[in-house]
């Protein structure tokens, strides 16, 4: 076994050149918005009219101080659904 070693070239290699895609940063453009205000999908009105009609049989008995739901509704326009219901 031999080692070999690779051939030098009179002209060193080129740097590969990086393509400018633009200004670095954030885009310009509505940097904020109101996330309060959110289209419920039919199955979270859905969702939102069961618990109203629930809170209507229990309202004299029970008061409700928090809502757990599961990881499927964990979004924002979740979170606005039950703000909705008080």
């Amino acid at each position: 076994m031999e080692q070999i070693e690779p051939k030098h070239t009179d002209n060193p290699p080129e740097a590969p050149q990086q393509k400018s895609s633009g200004k670095r940063g954030r885009p310009k453009g509505r940097k904020n918005r109101n996330r309060c205000d959110v289209v419920l999908t039919p199955y979270l009105r859905f969702v939102q009219e069961t618990i109203n009609g629930l809170l209507k049989l229990i309202a004299e008995h029970v008061k409700v101080m928090y809502f757990v739901y599961d990881g499927a509704f964990g979004h924002n326009d979740a979170l606005q659904m039950v703000r909705q219901l008080g």
